[in-house]
């Protein structure tokens, strides 16, 4: 499972860091709410599995980039600082040293951010969104090459031509990661989908049949369909489990053998981590908490297993526990830690999501009204 690390900064003062949850690798996005040691899954990534038939969530966290990807154009020409304004920033604790990392600031009242790390220039990408807490936008940094803790810097650009400024602390450690180039972070983080239909996807593996009824009712009765990304130690232990999905007209990818982190392990563990995923002919694995996802090394370890790496753009955070209404308000509408959904994204949520089944109908329902389109079940 995954998810990352939220910090709250404070434009004037340094910061106050939340570390919580699960969603990405070893690293963690989370939001300010909990506090976990550092190098904990993401923000909404809890710690990995220790056996089956229980999967650990996934988090949000390491990626590699290259200077392509982080060297963009002349900054933004700057203002006063506004110090009666927050930035906050939503981003892994840690990751490879040389890693590409997603990260999301916020800020109320901003028109675009500029981010960077030990003074090298990140990027910012897409369209900005405005949720409760102000507005925020995807942006991507490299980790310093050199590892270790490392600060971000990041200035948003207010609507009344002042700026905001806040910092957050990152660490690179684990294996070094080359980054990959921004065609290939951008297929990486819509896992190749080229069509408008927004993907649902869910990690680890079903804890009752019970529930993986429900959601496969719905999914049936909705006509969507549906990818799951299991391990291969939750697959082996429930081959019954694995065959009613792939028997329901579903795709069975692959989630790695026991959902480690693969930015911490040597070429030899990454490769028995894909290579050990669901029998089931998947064509895509999705990193245990997303780690090492957009490094070089990881993709050339799938391209060899004959897959291609698959991240997220829409992340629930239902590991995490919300409300049903708030895994589909997250969905529709996005939040200080994710996008809303768009035309081609790709959402993930968690078989193990305790809100999930309950929230699956109405989010349905929800990207339709918004003029959204899902995959068919039956043509």
């Amino acid at each position: 499972m995954h998810d990352a690390v939220l910090v709250r900064v404070l434009s004037s003062v340094g910061l106050a860091v939340a570390l919580a949850g699960c969603g990405a690798t070893g690293p963690a996005t989370q939001d300010p709410a909990t506090t976990p040691a550092a190098g904990s899954s993401d923000s909404t990534t809890p710690a990995p599995p220790a056996a089956p038939p229980t999967p650990s969530p996934a988090t949000p966290t390491t990626i590699s980039s290259t200077t392509a990807v982080t060297t963009p154009a002349a900054p933004t020409t700057t203002g006063p600082i506004d110090r009666a304004v927050q930035v906050r920033v939503h981003a892994p604790v840690y990751d490879s040293p040389g890693a590409l990392v997603p990260i999301i600031p916020t800020a109320r009242g901003a028109r675009s951010f500029d981010v960077s790390v030990g003074g090298r220039r990140g990027e910012c990408t897409g369209d900005t969104w405005t949720h409760a807490t102000g507005t925020a936008q995807q942006c991507w940094i490299t980790i310093p090459e050199k590892g270790g803790r490392a600060t971000i810097d990041v200035r948003a650009h207010l609507t009344n031509g002042h700026d905001a400024v806040g910092t957050q602390p990152i660490e690179g450690k684990g294996v070094p990661g080359s980054p990959v180039d921004a065609a290939t972070r951008d297929r990486i983080l819509h896992c190749g989908n080229t069509s408008d239909d927004v993907w649902l996807t869910f990690d680890d593996g079903f804890l009752s049949d019970a529930t993986m009824n429900r959601v496969l009712d719905t999914l049936e009765r909705e006509n969507v369909r549906a990818r799951f990304f299991a391990t291969g130690q939750w697959s082996r232990a429930n081959p019954a489990m694995t065959a009613a999905l792939l028997r329901a007209g579903h795709l069975v990818e692959n989630h790695t053998d026991t959902h480690e982190s693969l930015n911490a392990i040597d070429d030899a563990a990454l490769r028995r981590q894909i290579d050990r995923g669901p029998a089931t002919d998947a064509t895509l694995v999705r990193p245990g908490f997303g780690a090492g996802a957009f490094t070089t090394r990881v993709s050339a370890a799938a391209e060899r297993a004959g897959q291609k790496v698959c991240y997220w753009d829409v992340d629930t955070r239902d590991w995490a526990g919300p409300s049903a209404e708030e895994i589909t308000e997250r969905v529709l509408r996005g939040d200080r830690s994710t996008p809303p959904a768009r035309p081609g994204s790709v959402v993930l949520m968690h078989m193990t999501g305790k809100h999930t089944p309950e929230a699956l109908p109405g989010l349905i329902r929800g990207l339709r009204a918004k003029g959204l389109t899902l995959p068919a079940l039956h043509s």
